[in-house]
């Protein structure tokens, strides 16, 4: 199990790559081996480095899909948008994905210059988490709107999102 976030730009590349060496390494010596690596990659799911970790045998919990789980200042000196920067990985030839939970949907109004007021309807007062299921496996219905930073922050004390899913190992591999 890995819990490694990455940092940003040419260094989080560098790690990202020794990272990756070392996974294909240990999968090989390891053909039963399970491995999950999650954290905040600082990498969106087209960048480059995507299908290297495809070609090691590694699985996105989320899909690769392009769900945001980062939510920036928006009074930040620089305008940002909501992004994906969050994974949990996995060898998919000895685990499998049951479940996965705590994706969040974008509210209506676009995080990315949205006033805050607006979104706030997602939030029951009173309550500390945006109302909806999390981790329901439903395929969307129940999931909590996330459209802001103040929303990201109620709902984990964090300006990230958690990943959440449930692995199993693959019938006929643990012996």
């Amino acid at each position: 199990r890995l819990n490694s976030p990455l940092a940003i730009r040419a260094a989080g590349s560098a790690q990202a790559t020794v990272l990756l060496l070392w996974a294909r390494d240990f999968l090989r010596a390891n053909p039963h081996g399970m491995l999950a690596w999650a954290g905040d990659f600082n990498l969106e799911p087209r960048h480059h480095l995507v299908p290297a970790m495809l070609a090691v045998g590694l699985q996105d919990a989320l899909g690769w899909s392009d769900t945001p789980t980062y939510f920036p200042d928006p009074g930040g000196q620089v305008q940002r948008r909501a992004k994906r920067y969050d994974y949990l990985l996995y060898s998919a030839h000895s685990l499998a994905l049951e479940r996965s939970g705590g994706r969040m949907t974008l509210a209506a109004e676009d995080a990315q210059g949205g006033s805050e007021g607006e979104g706030d309807s997602d939030l029951d007062a009173g309550q500390k988490r945006p109302r909806g299921e999390h981790g329901s496996g439903d395929g969307g219905k129940g999931r909590a709107k996330v459209a802001t930073l103040r929303q990201a922050l109620a709902f984990s004390g964090s300006d990230h999102i958690p990943v959440v899913a449930t692995l199993v190992p693959i019938q006929g591999l643990l012996k």
